[in-house]
């Protein structure tokens, strides 16, 4: 029993009682919250290995053309940042059209909805975003600016392929968005 006293919790008891308790309660909670099937803190962390991995031999790109139908260059060395700043508001934006609403809305009801409903609801037109017309002008005005040349407006297009043993074929091809 002599092992007992070396580990944290016993000594926490000892030192800080109040300390030991929210620790106690904390895990408890989780614990609790877990079999329970909810996520609980930090929920964005532990559901992040909750997807299945996709297959490598399919995938999709996105290419970004200019009114005159050039490619505006993001994967390039020099727009390597570039892919990275435009991609999470993009997915964020496209998001928001497929449901209507702020994805980040649209995710804190289903995982807390009481938690919403009590304390984010009355919140909620300072908290989430209605407006997603200034993202139009927006991507233009950055795009410009990494590319250097003046862009009047923006095709994005998703381009679907499969791999095969010696080269890609394309299968699809989906403009999302003009801007």
């Amino acid at each position: 029993m002599n092992w007992i006293r070396r580990t944290y919790l016993y000594q926490l008891y000892h030192y800080q009682k109040k300390l030991f308790w929210i620790v106690v309660f904390f895990a408890a909670g989780t614990l609790f919250c877990t079999f329970r099937g909810n996520q609980s803190t930090p929920f964005w962390v532990w559901g992040m290995y909750s997807a299945p991995v996709p297959s490598h031999d399919t995938g999709s790109i996105l290419l970004m053309f200019n009114q005159s139908g050039s490619v505006i260059p993001i994967y390039t060395n020099k727009g390597f940042k570039t892919r990275f700043y435009l991609h999470s508001p993009l997915i964020y934006f496209h998001s928001a059209q497929e449901i209507g609403k702020d994805p980040r809305k649209a995710f804190f009801e289903t995982k807390l909805p009481s938690f919403y409903s009590t304390w984010i609801y009355p919140m909620e037109e300072k908290l989430f975003t209605t407006n997603f017309t200034p993202y139009g002008s927006w991507l233009k005005n950055y795009l410009g600016q990494m590319s250097q040349t003046a862009i009047d407006s923006v095709y994005i297009t998703q381009y679907h392929y499969i791999f095969s043993s010696d080269k890609i074929n394309i299968t699809s091809i989906d403009t999302l968005y003009v801007f």
